[in-house]
């Protein structure tokens, strides 16, 4: 019983990188596939909820979001915006439909399932289809992470799967926020430059 709820504690907080490996030791891989999945896909149609919070329109909802986004990038909302349309008509033009729902089972797959909702929210897409999408990424995900735990148990502890699900979001973390600086710093030395110029 301890076993399964530090599977699942760790499930919630590190994602299926920390939590596929200490599990397969109580638990068969078609269990661990099992719980997973119904972890992460019931609270996919719970989070497009919370995006429509307040009964706003979808889009209104989406210009708040990108409104949000200006703020923190220091650029203009129709910016934004129009990047966004952009993304959207490049999919359908390129690949249709189906590349932009393999876009989001991708996202799923490499950035989990608030991310891909966000995504799959902004770009407007079909709620349905986006969380079918979604399903189909964390089912993927789950397999590739069950496979890869079962192939390098041997080779890798479940502590130390545990300690890499801790440090990809710190490492991301990391670069994200030397790229904000450097931008502050690009956008000091401009400014610095024109005043040179007058």
């Amino acid at each position: 019983m301890n076993d399964l709820v530090y599977f699942l504690m760790l499930s919630v907080f590190l994602g299926p990188v920390g939590s596929v490996s200490f599990g397969l030791e109580s638990l068969s891989p078609v269990e661990v596939f099992i719980i997973l999945t119904l972890l992460y896909t019931l609270p996919i149609p719970v989070i497009f909820k919370l995006f429509e919070y307040g009964g706003h329109h979808r889009r209104i909802y989406r210009n708040r979001i990108y409104q949000k986004a200006a703020k923190v990038t220091g650029r203009r909302v129709d910016e934004l915006l129009n990047q966004g349309d952009k993304i959207m008509t490049l999919f359908k033009e390129n690949m249709g439909q189906f590349g932009l729902y393999l876009t989001i089972v991708l996202f799923t797959l490499i950035f989990g399932i608030f991310w891909a909702s966000l995504f799959a929210y902004l770009l407007l897409v079909k709620r349905k289809r986006a969380i079918a999408s979604m399903v189909v990424g964390v089912m993927l995900g789950n397999i590739f992470w069950i496979v890869f735990a079962v192939y390098s148990k041997n080779l890798i502890k479940p502590i130390e799967m545990a300690l890499l699900a801790l440090l990809i979001p710190v490492w991301i973390y990391g670069i994200k926020r030397e790229i904000v600086i450097l931008r502050k710093i690009a956008g000091r030395l401009h400014l610095h430059r024109k005043k040179s110029r007058n």
